[in-house]
């Protein structure tokens, strides 16, 4: 099929993040995108002949070239919040536990405890004399999912009272994000082009440090929440040979059969 001219349709983008050593880690997608912009910023340095009356350009060079990215998720999973929020995935196993006892000190009427447990299947609570079982829906309320327990106002749980808990829950494995735990996120970026132009290129950012720059909604009820990125490339002097450049490589390939 003939290579158009015209440039026009979709993409996929892959990230490899960039080591402590300066190597590339393995390269992933990245995820849905309905976006993604390359920008230039030239300032240049200018001659003037200054002999006549009026100042006129002799020549004009560029001085400084800034390349940068912008894109956006629609895909709000464990990989693009830990690239939005500079996080380290942390991988967690909760153990399961039958009927396991524990102790929650001085409780607040109308308040919640998190008890750092998920997926909670059944749980007893007691006075701290193992005398009084509390009512689930008038003295307490347990979101066994999160693990919150709230402690309702007006039941006869009272403020500073102790409780005694027996919970049962499941194995539990997870892969969570610890926010902000990394100062820079820098790595490569590769876009494969998908035009309906039949003009696709393979896109590689060398080396180009990533954050998320603008709204991440916890709260959207009007639409699906997005992710925006900014990126800036920078040169990349460490994994590039040959000919290529050390900054931004366009190369042409045929479209997806």
């Amino acid at each position: 099929m003939a290579r158009g001219d015209y440039f026009s349709g979709g993409g996929k983008l892959y990230f490899s993040e960039r080591q402590s050593d300066g190597s590339d880690g393995a390269l992933l997608y990245f995820g849905r995108t309905s976006g993604i912009t390359l920008s230039s910023s030239i300032e240049y340095k200018d001659a003037y002949n200054s002999e006549g009356i009026t100042q006129l350009l002799g020549n004009r060079l560029p001085a400084k070239t800034d390349v940068s990215a912008t894109f956006t998720t629609d895909q709000v999973d464990v990989k693009s919040l830990s690239i939005a929020f500079k996080g380290a995935e942390i991988d967690v196993t909760q153990a399961a536990v039958t009927d396991e006892p524990s102790v929650v000190y001085s409780v607040t009427a109308g308040g919640y405890v998190d008890l750092g447990v998920y997926n909670i299947t059944s749980m007893i609570v007691m006075d701290d004399t193992d005398t009084t079982t509390y009512a689930e829906g008038t003295d307490y309320n347990i979101n066994k999912n999160s693990g919150l327990l709230e402690i309702i106002d007006g039941g006869t749980i009272l403020t500073g009272d102790d409780l005694h808990l027996t919970t049962t829950y499941p194995e539990y494995i997870y892969t969570g994000v610890a926010g902000f735990k990394k100062s820079v996120l820098e790595g490569k970026f590769v876009v494969i082009t998908e035009t309906d132009t039949v003009n696709n290129y393979k896109v590689i950012v060398k080396r180009m440090s990533v954050s998320m720059d603008g709204d991440f909604n916890l709260k959207n009820p009007d639409e699906f929440t997005t992710i925006p990125f900014t990126g800036a490339a920078m040169i990349d002097t460490t994994t590039v040979s040959n000919e290529w450049s050390d900054y931004v490589d366009f190369i042409p390939i045929e479209p997806s059969a």
